[in-house]
């Protein structure tokens, strides 16, 4: 039995060398060439292979390190790590998303500090539209959404800022565009306060207004009393609030009779 499959085996090898002799016999002088093609080219896979997986590798390590300034910034509230991650992959979608939500960090930050140190929520605010700035000019690859979303940061914090008439270029973008942007209605409040020359006065004042004055408010200190009185002689008080002094001769022989006239 076992000779039997044998030899069925041997037969099949035999034909099958048969047919391969009949097809691809004319190549058998240039089986070396190809044995070299056909190498090179699962060399050349391989590699692909290994670069894509390069790329992945380094596309999602962009948006781990992006999670984890993201992390550290709810933390401590501090923007730097999202900026470091901006800078480590500039015009990158990456970086674009981290500048961005730096932007909004100090944009957010600085509003909510003009009412108790405006010199320092103004500072953030200017931070806030450099950042914006950078999103917006970003050569990068960006969304329409990140590219409209970063415009009407923009032109926030430019109003924030004062800086009005920019501030109009910017929410006139985004009108422009009508429906096809959910920051149609934003933007047309915007350009309705922007374009106000009484809003623009309020704000001057805003900015402009000190309220620390160098004289605290309210009346002065009266001088102190002159308590002498009339008759009594030197029974003033002194410049040390001490002894009121000694009553006069007079003084005293009166105070005399009226005490033997109450015994």
């Amino acid at each position: 039995m076992n000779k039997r499959k044998q030899h069925e085996q041997e037969v099949l090898e035999n034909d099958l060398q048969s047919w391969l002799e009949e097809k691809f016999g004319d190549l058998k002088p240039y089986a070396s060439q190809i044995l070299l093609a056909v190498c090179a080219l699962v060399a050349v896979l391989i590699a692909a292979a290994y670069l894509w997986q390069q790329t992945e590798s380094a596309e999602a390590a962009k948006w781990q390190d992006l999670s984890y300034a993201r992390l550290a910034y709810r933390r401590s509230n501090d923007a730097t790590p999202l900026v470091d991650v901006a800078d480590q992959y500039p015009d990158d979608p990456a970086g674009n998303w981290a500048l961005l939500m730096a932007a909004d960090a100090e944009a957010r930050s600085g509003l909510a500090e003009l009412s108790s140190d405006r010199n320092a929520g103004f500072d953030k605010i200017e931070k806030a539209i450099g950042f914006y700035r950078r999103v917006v000019d970003s050569s990068g690859t960006k969304s329409p959404m990140m590219q409209r979303r970063s415009t009407y940061g923009l032109a926030y914090a430019l109003e924030s800022n004062g800086e009005f008439e920019e501030a109009t270029k910017y929410y006139q973008q985004l009108a422009d565009l009508g429906d096809e942007t959910p920051f149609l209605e934003e933007a047309t409040r915007g350009l309705q306060r922007t374009k106000n020359p009484k809003y623009a006065e309020l704000f001057t004042k805003f900015r402009e207004y000190d309220d620390v004055p160098e004289v605290a408010p309210g009346m002065t200190l009266p001088q102190r009393p002159d308590i002498s009185f009339p008759g009594l002689g030197a029974a003033q008080p002194d410049a040390g609030g001490g002894s009121f002094g000694e009553a006069t001769e007079e003084t005293q022989t009166a105070v005399g009779s009226e005490t033997d006239d109450l015994r």
